[in-house]
């Protein structure tokens, strides 16, 4: 048995989807198990458009699920960003919510 190293290791998916125009969604990519190195290259491919879906109110969806045992497993995710996603200069920003009470 070979002994992977991280970056070896297939144990990531990733997705991308965003609205389609007569309702419904459309799904852009949708992989099976692949490495992190190759997700994260999908993730840099796939954030233009989904800043630019973002700004047309697309409510565009992208997520690197990790640690996956087959191309099903989506318990895990390492990054996932929606249409509560701050883009700001083609930046991707996690919008945290924080009540603030005396």
């Amino acid at each position: 048995m070979t002994n992977l190293t991280d970056t070896e290791k297939k144990d990531c998916l990733f997705q991308y989807r965003h609205d389609a125009t007569l309702g419904g969604y459309v799904m852009v990519k949708n992989t099976k198990l692949i490495t992190f190195a190759e997700a994260k290259e999908l993730w840099n491919k796939y954030t233009p458009s989904f800043a630019n879906q973002h700004s047309q109110d697309g409510h565009p969806e992208m997520a690197i699920w990790v640690n996956c045992k087959d191309d099903t497993d989506y318990r895990e995710d390492k990054y996932h960003v929606n249409k509560h996603t701050k883009v700001s200069g083609g930046q991707l920003y996690e919008v945290i919510e924080k009540r603030i009470h005396p």
